[in-house]
Parts: C-alpha cells; structure tokens; sequence
C-alpha cells in the first residue's frame, strides 16, 4: 500500500488551494457543464460555489439523521439530468450507506465525488472515507480536522495530469483577499437569519459574480508542501479530539434537555454537536454571555441556491433548529462553563 492509499484510499493526488477549487477541476477536467450537481441540503455553502462556476445548477436532497444522507433519498431525487453527486460525511460522521450510493452511481453513469472535508482520519469497515468515490476531496482550511488555514486535496484512482493545464488559468492566492472574505463570513451569518427574504434572494444572487476569486485559486509549490507536510498530524489529532469529546460529553450529561449526537469509533468528531429543542436565541445568548463559543452549524443551505420548495427538506429544516456546536477544546475554563449550565434558566428568560 503506497502512503498515498494509507491515507486516502485512492492512488493519485493533486494538491488545490482550498477544497472548492478540487470541485471546480474535477467538474471541468469530467467535461460536467450545463448539469445538476446534487449535494445534501445541509452542507456548507463553498463546494456549492464550485459547482456553479463550474455552470452548472446545484440541486439539493434531504438527510435522513442528524448529519447524512441515505441511498433511499438519493434514489427518490435522482433524475435523468444529475451528472454528479457531491456526498460528505457531516460532522466527522460517516455516510454509512456510502458503498450503495457508490454502487448506485455506477449503475447510472453519475459522477459521486466524496467530501471529506470535515472527516479525514475516519473509516468504514477498516478503508478510509475517500475510498469510495471516483474522486474524493480533503481540506485543511480553517477549522477542518487538520487545520492550516488553506489547502485541499484531491484524490482519484483516475489521472490527474490534466489539473495542472486548469490551474494554470487560476490567479494565486492573494493575502490582501483575507479580510474581505472574512467580513463574508460575517455578512452570511447575518443574513442567514434574516427574515427579509427578498433581501435575502437579492445578495445571493450577486454573490457568485463577487466571489469566484475566493473560492478558486492556486497555491505555490512551497504552500503545496505545507500541505502535504501537514499529513502527519492527523492520528494525533484524531486521538485529541476523540479525548475532548468525551470530557465534553461528560459535562453536559447531567443536563436535561440536551441530546448528545453520538458518534461510532470509526468516525471522527468535527466538532461536538447537540441537540436542544428549546428557544434558540435564548440559549445562544445564555452561552455567549457565558463565553461559551456556540455555534449552529449547518443550516439549510437552499434558501442561499434559490430553492423554493422547501416541503422537500423536513428533516435538514429539522435539525436546524435544534443542532448546536462546541469547538474541540477540553479546557478547565471551558468544561467549569459548560458543567454550571443551567437550562431552566435559559427557559426563564
């Protein structure tokens, strides 16, 4: 076994400089334009934008937990024009019925790329993820499982040769960009909870033009390096996070109301989600005010696509009510916080 399969079950590499842009080659080097790209209703929003500039239209498909999608809901919402299907494992959580979908896809001729974004270091049945797609994409952008602040990885039994013509027509990474794609991040924390919804349609539908530059980019040889380097911290950070999440486990257990989402030994958690069916402002300011660094991550990312019918998504719509999550930090600071939590509180307010 190469250190290349050790790692991600698959031959060849191609160093990107962020996940997105994997997308963005994989889409352009499979000749995939003009088509429905699928992807889970409630992943992150940038692989959606390598989508896009790639021309295609992004279609959306429910879960069927709290993190994954299943064979069943890929069947009953694949059509004929599906040329690709983006499948990640939520939250460090593994898609279990990834071998069927993989299956699946063969059998209908459509492209399955596996996101391994926020699940580098888990397994299923002993392969590592990003076995099982024809290509797969690993990041190490802020906050993913090893985090270098930039950098992607793709992955594929098929030849990448052909990546480095299309990345040559990407401008190189620009540190001056840091700080406008920062205040993005905080104009959609806005605006996803917004209620105006023609303000809404309206920036989403100039933000594509606005942001193909931060999405899609190239890296220097040196930065390729940083990357590759990097490899070497994942069982290491693999063992820290397991540890933190058991200590955060522990101190939340005696709190009523809070629904643990459990992961299997062969994930590995992202961050530490749960599940609180209370008022959600209340609870987000009652943590904040405590310094406790909450966060609701994934939204239903439709509504950002244009997505009208949203019947479709009950179970996305769902857990975004209710899902919340901590960093993976075990601190004396943050474990004495979370341990003096008192929900009727929240509840009084």
């Amino acid at each position: 076994m190469t250190e290349n399969e050790k790692y991600f079950g698959k031959r060849n590499i191609f160093v990107t400089g962020r996940a997105t842009t994997g997308l963005w080659l994989i889409l352009k080097s499979e000749g995939i334009s003009h088509k429905k790209v699928m992807f889970p209703a409630n992943i992150c929003y940038a692989p959606v934008f390598g989508a896009i500039f790639a021309e295609n239209k992004p279609v959306f498909v429910d879960i069927a937990d709290w993190a994954n999608v299943s064979l069943e809901g890929i069947k009953n919402s694949v059509t004929a024009d599906v040329a690709c299907i983006v499948l990640p494992h939520m939250y460090g959580k593994v898609c279990k019925d990834v071998e069927g979908i993989a299956v699946f896809c063969r059998e209908k001729h459509i492209l399955l790329i596996e996101d391994c974004a926020s699940a580098f270091g888990a397994t299923l049945n002993s392969k590592p993820v990003g076995s099982f797609g024809d290509y797969s994409l690993f990041s190490f952008d802020y906050s993913k499982i090893v985090d270098i602040g930039f950098g992607g990885i793709v992955v594929s039994n098929r030849n990448l040769n052909c990546f480095t013509e299309l990345e040559a027509k990407l401008p190189f990474w620009n540190s001056d960009k840091d700080f406008s794609l920062s205040m993005f991040s905080k104009l959609y924390r806005v605006i996803r909870n917004s209620e105006d919804n023609t303000l809404i349609r309206r920036i989403y539908q100039i933000l594509p033009s606005l942001l193909q530059d931060y999405f899609l980019f190239r890296i220097t040889e040196d930065e390729k390096n940083l990357v590759l380097n990097s490899l070497i911290k994942v069982e290491a950070e693999k063992q820290r996070r397991w540890a933190a999440y058991h200590s955060l486990a522990g101190a939340i257990k005696s709190i009523p109301c809070l629904e643990l989402c459990k992961y299997e030994e062969e994930d590995i958690p992202w961050r530490f989600n749960f599940l609180y069916r209370g008022n959600k402002k209340s609870f987000v300011q009652y943590l904040l005010e405590r310094k406790i660094p909450i966060s609701d991550w994934y939204p239903f990312i439709g509504k950002m696509f244009s997505e009208e019918n949203t019947a479709k998504y009950k179970n996305v719509l769902e857990i975004e009510k209710y899902i919340y999550n901590l960093p993976l930090h075990n601190s004396d600071s943050m474990l004495k916080a979370l341990s003096e939590i008192k929900i009727e509180e929240v509840e009084n307010e």
